[in-house]
């Protein structure tokens, strides 16, 4: 079984390119209005929080996690390098777990964290809302 997800975007070009940079591959099929991304390895974690965004629909964010430090800094090198501005949150507590990531939002405003995490916590949350973004709409 393969995880899809479909996306509806305003500009395709744009999107391919945020993409691309994000997952680290560029398309496996590319039509005119159309790109599809195939990630070899790539396994689903589902989350349920509570509390809906108005306009936004069921989506809260998107994630990557990476288990290994190295491989965390890798891929924020490689973001980087292709121009993605992430905002960092730095040992912080969301979910139940404590964290380090990086937040990237694509043209269209979905939110992506890479993150990593470091230790089980025994809250849902430490930080302020403005902090953690994962938990803030959860918890209201």
């Amino acid at each position: 079984m393969k995880t899809h997800v479909g996306l509806r975007v305003r500009n395709v070009e744009r999107s391919t390119d945020f993409y691309a940079a994000l997952l680290g591959v560029e398309p496996g099929k590319l039509r005119p209005g159309f790109a599809r991304f195939e990630v070899e390895g790539l396994v689903l974690g589902l989350s349920h929080d509570p509390g809906v965004r108005p306009g936004h629909g069921a989506a809260h964010h998107f994630g990557f996690r990476v288990d290994d430090a190295a491989a965390f800094e890798a891929a924020r090198g490689r973001l980087a390098a292709r121009g993605l501005a992430g905002r960092d949150e730095r040992d912080v507590v969301c979910c139940w777990a404590r964290q380090e990531k990086v937040w990237y939002a694509d043209p269209d405003g979905n939110e992506w964290e890479l993150y990593r995490v470091t230790d089980d916590a025994p809250s849902v949350r430490e930080a302020s809302p403005d902090e953690a973004r994962c938990c803030v709409e959860a918890s209201g």
